[in-house]
């Protein structure tokens, strides 16, 4: 049986805006970031058993909300696509501006990590008061 477990799910949208950040040289706008979120909702809908997973981690109690605005919710799929992206609008953790804040953080790590010994400078300088 499969589980869903948001939580990982949010971890994933930060880090793959944190991968495109690093490829766009530091700059993403919110609708760029919008994408990368709809591609990563969808990349979680492909296979039956993960879209169980979502619906039965959300447990959506009322659908007539989904229904009206992404229409007929007639295969899991579709249902779990709607479920999941209502959970991702409501969540304050993944608006565009939290969302780019921790890719930066994330970036800054991973920066961190991989920093050469000898002094050389990193990637990326996000501190906008440098």
């Amino acid at each position: 049986m499969k589980f869903f477990y948001y939580s990982d799910f949010r971890t994933h949208v930060i880090e793959n805006v944190s991968y495109e950040l690093e490829t766009q040289d530091g700059r993403l706008d919110e609708e760029m970031v919008d994408e990368l979120v709809h591609q990563t909702i969808e990349n979680e809908c492909i296979y039956y058993a993960d879209c169980w997973a979502i619906v039965n981690a959300i447990c959506p109690a009322d659908w007539s909300d989904l229904v009206d605005e992404f229409g007929p919710l007639n295969n899991i799929t579709s249902l779990a696509y709607a479920v999941l992206y209502n959970k991702v609008q409501e969540d304050e953790h993944l608006t565009p501006e939290a969302i780019i804040e921790a890719a930066k953080v994330m970036v800054k790590a991973r920066n961190a990590k991989s920093a050469p010994r000898d002094g050389q400078p990193q990637l990326f300088n996000f501190d906008t008061n440098a």
